[in-house]
């Protein structure tokens, strides 16, 4: 059977598990020798791809920029199921970039510009200064 059927097969039984996210999946990374894990959602299954999206100044971001190398892994624990994923990602059209993001929920739009994702928070007066503690 092919691969991308197989998995869309187990990813429909997935989904009628209500009580998790079957789009949930485990990003693997490289930057400078160092992996780095992390969850995400997949967003798209497209002949010959998974797509997720995400902040290309964030860690996994800048990573992917210097390594297009990455590992996906899905655990699917009320269907008995994990499907690992190794390959070479590539970056969508800004237009698929923009079209995504402009169906977002206005919250989650404000959220990511106000963030600044994968940095580290010095210290709560900085959140106070950013206005994210009454």
């Amino acid at each position: 059977m092919n691969p991308f059927n197989k998995f869309k097969n187990w990813f429909n039984l997935a989904k009628k598990d209500k009580s998790i996210d079957p789009t949930a999946f485990a990003l693997g990374t490289v930057l400078n020798n160092s992996p780095n894990i992390r969850m995400v959602l997949l967003k798209y299954i497209k002949p010959g791809g998974f797509i997720f999206f995400t902040n290309l100044n964030s860690l996994k971001g800048r990573s992917f920029q210097k390594n297009p190398n990455l590992s996906m892994c899905f655990y699917w624990e009320s269907i008995n199921r994990q499907v690992r994923i190794n390959g070479k990602g590539k970056l969508v059209s800004e237009k698929d970039s923009d079209n995504y993001f402009s169906k977002r929920p206005r919250g989650s739009q404000i959220g990511a510009w106000a963030s600044n994702q994968s940095s580290e928070i010095p210290n709560s007066s900085y959140l106070k200064k950013k206005n994210f503690i009454l």
